[in-house]
């Protein structure tokens, strides 16, 4: 991902699930964290399991430490609970599309950026 002056809540998630891996007792090196930030540049954003797979690669090099990177992806990058409190259902219909005026590059307050909406759609399923 190309850096900006703009703060990423993608970039913030995959750091904040370095952080749970290494309370956690899992060896996150600055370079595995590196790798996964950029390991996003390669992967299909809006495939949650292909998210999921291509960060526990990068971040992951104990083969029985998967299941423990799984559990600390679904809490860092777990669905959003809806106004009733009740979690993204996989089965729900998709989200409507935004309107087309709606601006996902970095613009002024109010405005989502790219990676908003990205991170959105992980957490959405």
């Amino acid at each position: 991902m190309p850096v900006t002056g703009a703060p990423s809540p993608l970039l913030d998630r995959v750091v904040q699930l370095a952080d749970v891996l290494r309370r956690g007792g899992i060896q996150v090196s600055t370079g595995e964290l590196i790798d996964a930030c950029r390991a996003l540049d390669h992967l299909d954003l809006l495939d949650r399991d292909a998210v999921r797979v291509g960060l526990r690669a990068a971040m992951v090099k104990e083969p029985l430490a998967a299941a423990q990177f799984d559990r600390a992806f679904a809490t860092v990058f777990r669905p959003r609970a809806d106004a009733t409190g009740a979690s993204a259902h996989p089965t729900a219909p998709p989200p409507r599309e935004p309107p087309a005026h709606t601006a996902l590059a970095d613009g002024p307050a109010g405005t989502s950026t790219l990676s908003d909406a990205i991170l959105r759609a992980l957490e959405d399923g």
